[in-house]
């Protein structure tokens, strides 16, 4: 394991840090109808173990109740800090315009930062890459209702 990366993800995103990806999270939502969120997991519960990543990020999804937004416009980012992996898992609102595969730079960014132990800015950049497609394919409405907290949940 590299020296710069901590072994849990309390220790890789200081509170400023978060208090920016939060900050930034509303300034992405102003451009586009979305609603993200951002969840960010020390490890998987023990009822998760044998699940693929996907079927983690929709629990966690209907956890947050992502599911109940008026536009079904919630997008999760989760992250699986030990085992380095994430997932962006989107409802109906968000999948019927964006295909699965244009997130594939997404995932890139937050590998890339994140193989360097560069969390905080990966999800930024990540921030950054999801607003790039959402604010074509789901346009702010000009009276964006922030249905959903920004803040960044830490298990």
């Amino acid at each position: 394991m590299a020296s710069h990366f901590p072994l849990h993800a309390q220790d890789a995103f200081s509170s400023e840090g978060l208090a920016q990806i939060a900050k930034t999270i509303s300034e992405v939502e102003q451009h586009t109808s979305a609603e993200i969120r951002i969840s960010i997991h020390d490890e998987r519960e023990t009822a998760q173990s044998g699940l693929p990543i996907e079927k983690v990020a929709e629990q966690e999804f209907f956890k947050l109740g992502m599911d109940k937004t008026q536009q079904r416009n919630g997008i999760l980012l989760l992250v699986l800090y030990a085992e380095r992996k994430f997932y962006i898992h989107g409802d109906i609102g968000i999948h019927s315009r964006v295909q699965p595969e244009t997130w594939i730079d997404v995932a890139e960014t937050l590998k890339s930062h994140f193989s360097h132990g560069h969390f905080e800015q990966g999800v930024q950049d990540a921030l950054k890459g999801i607003s790039k497609h959402l604010v074509t394919a789901l346009p702010s409405s000009g009276s964006n209702l922030n249905e959903l907290s920004n803040e960044v949940v830490i298990h």
